[in-house]
């Protein structure tokens, strides 16, 4: 009895398929991810999202996620645990920030780069992964390892970074136009259509448990005279003024 045969060997092949079906489903997490970003209300849930993604999308279990102000860097998210390094996290240069903001891509840092902190080693680090927020901040990941120069990782990082900019341009965006369509520009105080949606409020409430409301007029005496004899600008300034007052003096 004689047996022929052929033997391959699919090992590449087949680690290639389950790549392929990892990848599928991280890029499945990402527009659940965008989704929820899309919808999100608050600047804070979009960053706290933003580390949860990287974790569980990425393996990136220890991150930071920093804010700009004035060539700054203000903390808005971390991972749980990271509380004693957040001065580390914060102690990039201004040059540094400019530099990552400048060039739009992932950085890796260990020990042979410039910006390497020796006291990352003291907490038990190794190398340290730097991807700026589009222009509003950076976001950094540690690692006990060296982290792996992986392409698709790193693109994957930055497609997340993406929407968390969009995201957080966007509600920045809607809380200037709420505030624009709430409050005088002028004075800063709420205007006539806040002062309608608000009566509409306390009518109901008074309604409700049988109250009055009671209404406090104020008068700017001459004010006409003010704008005709001194210049609309100087009325201006007069109203700014009264409004700063009244704020003073009364509960909001």
């Amino acid at each position: 009895i004689r047996s022929a045969g052929i033997i391959e060997d699919i090992t590449e092949r087949k680690q290639a398929v389950d790549d392929l079906h990892e990848w599928s489903r991280k890029i499945e997490l990402l527009h659940e991810i965008t989704r929820q970003m899309a919808v999100a209300e608050a600047e804070k849930f979009v960053y706290l999202l933003t580390i949860e993604s990287a974790r569980r999308i990425l393996g990136l279990t220890t991150c930071h996620i920093s804010s700009i102000n004035n060539g700054q860097l203000e903390t808005e998210a971390a991972s749980t645990g990271t509380e004693s390094m957040e001065k580390l996290f914060l102690s990039l240069s201004n040059a540094h920030i400019l530099q990552l903001v400048s060039r739009k891509e992932t950085v890796f840092v260990d020990s042979t780069h410039p910006s390497w902190d020796p006291k990352m080693e003291k907490f038990g680090y190794n190398s340290i992964l730097r991807t700026p927020i589009g222009s509003r901040g950076i976001f950094q990941s540690v690692a006990k390892r060296t982290l792996p120069h992986n392409s698709n990782v790193i693109r994957m990082l930055e497609l997340l970074l993406g929407h968390t900019y969009e995201a957080v341009n966007r509600i920045q965006l809607q809380n200037t136009l709420k505030q624009q369509a709430l409050h005088d520009p002028l004075t800063g105080v709420f205007n006539r259509y806040y002062l309608n949606v608000y009566l509409r409020q306390e009518l109901k409430r008074s309604e409700r448990y049988h109250r009055k409301i009671g209404f406090l007029m104020i008068d700017v005496d001459e004010f006409k005279r003010i704008n005709d004899e001194c210049g609309h600008v100087t009325g201006d300034e007069i109203l700014k003024e009264i409004a700063r007052i009244t704020q003073n003096c009364f509960r909001e």
